[in-house]
């Protein structure tokens, strides 16, 4: 019985050692190996300003920065090499003096507020292989002037570009569905946003507070509008409500008295302006109708 107990210990020992992740610290990292046999930074104990991440810790080569690996540091600018496909939750989060940062060519997502209220950053640009990018990623980058987001983005968290105050406009790529709840709320320079014909559905308040923004003209085929989706936008004069809208949210419009909206007669969006609280002026067209472009080019 004693042997049996003692067979049973050691085969758990075993195992144990078999899946513990195995650590390391080399160039002033230290990091973990993953299931697949590649290397994650989980921290950074340099005092170097200006850094190159490494390509391979020891013999295990690096494709990710882990949860939290920056956050709050004083770094101010970072290349990542090649062959990362992942950067982690809050990765660089709070490093307020971080100015420029080189993305890998194989970075394949971005975790939940990566770069969030990094406040010197000025411009980012996503390589085409990216196609998810987590919520907050970016918000309260106050510096932010210039973003490139890749074709064939598909995932796209809530708020990533919320509070970016300095941000004038933003290009939504055609692989995107929807604008997720408070995309570009608080942009307060915010004045144009290209979105695809492929977008369906707009978020809570994904404009919302998006005080220089004054014309919107929503894809065709947008059916779903959320809750505040434009509150506060008081400088928006004008927004075209399409036909295949079928779900609007209360108080898209809040607080505005001057944003004149148009809608086809008998559409639900129509029928929304009329029976809602709607404060501004109402265009209702014929179907088929189109609206006068004067007007449009003034209004904008």
């Amino acid at each position: 019985m004693r042997n049996k107990i003692f067979l049973i210990l050691v085969f758990l020992l075993l195992c144990s050692s078999a899946f513990a992740q195995k650590r390391g610290f080399s160039m002033n990292y230290s990091y973990h190996v993953k299931k697949d046999g590649t290397a994650e930074i989980d921290t950074f104990l340099g005092s170097e300003r200006v850094i190159t991440l490494p390509a391979i810790l020891d013999e295990y080569v690096v494709t990710s920065v882990g949860v939290g690996c920056f956050a709050n540091s004083p770094l101010e600018e970072v290349t990542i090499p090649y062959d990362y496909t992942y950067i982690g939750e809050n990765a660089f989060k709070g490093s307020n003096s971080l100015r420029k940062i080189d993305l890998p060519e194989m970075l394949n997502s971005v975790g939940p507020s990566a770069f969030e209220n990094c406040t010197a950053l000025s411009s980012i640009s996503f390589p085409p292989v990216t196609y998810g990018i987590g919520e907050y990623a970016l918000r309260g980058c106050t510096s932010l002037t210039k973003v490139i987001l890749p074709p064939d983005l598909t995932e796209m968290g809530n708020g990533i570009f919320q509070n970016c105050t300095a941000l004038v406009g933003v290009i939504i790529p055609e692989s995107m569905l929807y604008i997720p709840d408070y995309t570009f709320c608080g942009m307060t320079s915010l004045r144009y946003v290209h979105m695809p014909d492929s977008v369906v559905s707009i978020g809570w308040s994904a404009f919302a507070d998006c005080t220089s923004l004054a014309t919107v003209v929503l894809p065709e085929y947008v059916s779903i509008i959320g809750p505040q989706a434009f509150a506060r936008c008081t400088s928006l004069n004008f927004v075209f409500l399409p036909e295949s809208c079928i779900d609007i949210g209360a108080d898209i419009f809040s607080e505005l008295t001057t944003v004149v909206a148009f809608a086809v007669k008998d559409s639900y969006a129509a029928q929304y302006l009329q029976q809602s609280k709607f404060k501004g002026v109402i265009f209702i067209l014929e179907r088929g109708e189109k609206m006068d472009e004067d007007f449009y080019f003034e209004s904008g």
